[in-house]
């Protein structure tokens, strides 16, 4: 006869539960603790001792950890299944225990992405630390950056030819954002890594041109993204990687490097992410001129238009609806707005220096 196991209550035997008050303590210190104690033992401590030995490994292997992760990943999960399938159990308990590998397997996940990166979303940001605000801007302002990077485009795009990522050493590129971090915040000392990923359109076809994931501890940019388009979303995706999470900050920081490196096609591909954020306010009101674009500049986003076409978003609403509710809930209050941002962390920053 088969018997139900009584559920034991986890007051009794606490060791058994462990996951379980990692959990409440992890969620209890995001929410509690002051953000000038995370930045001083997390961020500056405990995230750069799991960086100082995550970096030399991915520096080591031109494997990507997540092609390892989802290996992993899949092999536990038919593992599991398995178990459950030979449980000579009813099934009302085996649908019991699958809801308790599934709640033990959620976090899990929660719990490894604070403990590895997500603490610094309650940290001391970069803007911060720095004394700049990031606040609204006037028009005027909009409309001078617009054509002002416009005409500085159009000079640039005469420059650029055929394909370039791949004669760009991106260790160099790192370290010219590792400097600038070093000089104005911390961590600088980090070498994250950046990866590409294939198949082409693996995350275009999400909405997303790169991604850092904290649980295998590195950056992510598709291999099917335009190559203008590389440079500043590699230093976007690297930006995370030492531990900055706001998407505003992380654009900033892309374009500020980008468009001080001497390699014309990196300064490039920095101006050109900027402008577009400028030329879609610029958009809302009515003051978008494509007749002010040079030939080669027009047809440089003509080609990103196009290879956009390559790999349609599967899911475009609900991307967009579900990650504006992720960064909300780790306390970025607005949401996807935040990488639009770049415009008004740029004129704080330049009213700041």
């Amino acid at each position: 006869m088969l018997k139900f196991k009584r559920i034991a209550n986890p007051l009794k035997k606490p060791y058994e539960y462990w996951r379980l008050w990692l959990f409440v303590i992890t969620m209890l210190m995001f929410v509690l603790l002051p953000e000038y104690w995370i930045f001083e033992l997390y961020t500056k401590r405990v995230y750069f001792m799991f960086r100082s030995v995550i970096d030399p490994l991915s520096a080591s292997t031109s494997v990507p950890f997540l092609y390892i992760l989802i290996i992993c990943l899949v092999t536990l999960v038919l593992f599991k299944v398995y178990k459950l399938y030979r449980l000579e159990v009813f099934w009302k308990q085996r649908f019991f225990h699958a809801v308790k590998y599934l709640s033990k397997s959620l976090m899990t996940i929660v719990i490894l992405f604070y403990w590895l990166w997500g603490f610094n979303y309650g940290s001391i940001s970069f803007l911060d630390y720095n004394n700049v605000k990031a606040e609204s801007v006037a028009f005027e302002f909009v409309e001078d950056e617009y054509f002002r990077v416009l005409d500085t485009l159009n000079h640039m795009s005469v420059r650029i030819e055929g394909e370039q990522w791949n004669s760009i050493d991106q260790k160099e590129l790192g370290g010219h954002l590792a400097r600038f971090l070093d000089s104005h915040y911390v961590n600088g000392r980090l070498n994250p890594v950046v990866r590409s990923i294939k198949p082409k359109g693996l995350l275009l076809r999400f909405g997303a041109q790169g991604i850092y994931l904290p649980w295998t501890g590195e950056g992510h940019i598709d291999a099917g993204l335009h190559d203008l388009q590389k440079p500043f979303t590699y230093l976007h995706e690297l930006g995370h990687g030492f531990g900055i999470t706001n998407e505003g900050e992380c654009n900033f920081l892309a374009y500020q490097v980008g468009i001080n490196i001497d390699d014309v096609y990196v300064r490039y591909s920095a101006y050109l992410a900027y402008w577009r954020y400028l030329a879609r306010q610029m958009l809302i009101v009515g003051c978008h001129d494509v007749d002010l674009m040079s030939n080669d500049l027009r047809g440089d986003l003509q080609e990103i238009y196009d290879n956009y076409d390559k790999y349609p978003d599967f899911f475009p609403r609900f991307r967009r609806q579900s990650y504006d509710w992720y960064l909300k809930a780790q306390g970025v209050e607005e949401g996807m707005k935040s990488y639009s941002e770049i415009i008004m962390m740029n004129y704080s920053w330049q009213n700041n220096e």
